[in-house]
């Protein structure tokens, strides 16, 4: 059953485990562009909130002091981030000048509904980063 009162429900963001705070705090402001919207830091857990100040999405970057090999999260259910990007070109050689490792250079996808320029790479800790925009 569907409830439609006056509840608004929206996505806020998806947080992702990675291995270095630090580095993928650097990886996502300075090679993808994004701005730290939000930090917090408790004994158990440090966060770093990066988006876009135009709005949108956001990733949440999440580094567990808690967490061990055994029950620390994995990247395992998440297929892809896309960002919304100006200059894929540029995005891509940005993203890799800050440590990105390349899956696929920016093509052009011409589908019957839209044309969009795309490029994939993967960030520190490999998930993967899909770059576009619309021709």
């Amino acid at each position: 059953m569907f409830y439609h009162g006056a509840m608004s429900t929206r996505i806020g963001n998806v947080a992702l485990w990675v291995s270095d705070l630090d580095r993928s705090e650097r990886f996502w402001t300075e090679g993808l562009g994004l701005d730290v919207q939000a930090r917090i830091d408790t004994p158990d857990v440090r966060e770093v909130l990066v988006g876009s100040p135009e709005g949108g999405s956001q990733v949440l970057l999440s580094k567990a002091t808690m967490a061990t090999e055994e029950n620390r999260p994995r990247p395992d259910g998440i297929w892809k981030v896309f960002l919304d990007v100006d200059d894929v070109h540029a995005a891509f050689d940005r993203a890799l000048a800050a440590g990105a490792t390349p899956d696929h250079e920016p093509f052009v996808l011409e589908l019957p509904t839209l044309t969009i320029t795309l490029a994939f790479v993967r960030d520190p800790d490999g998930y993967l980063i899909e770059m576009g925009r619309r021709v």
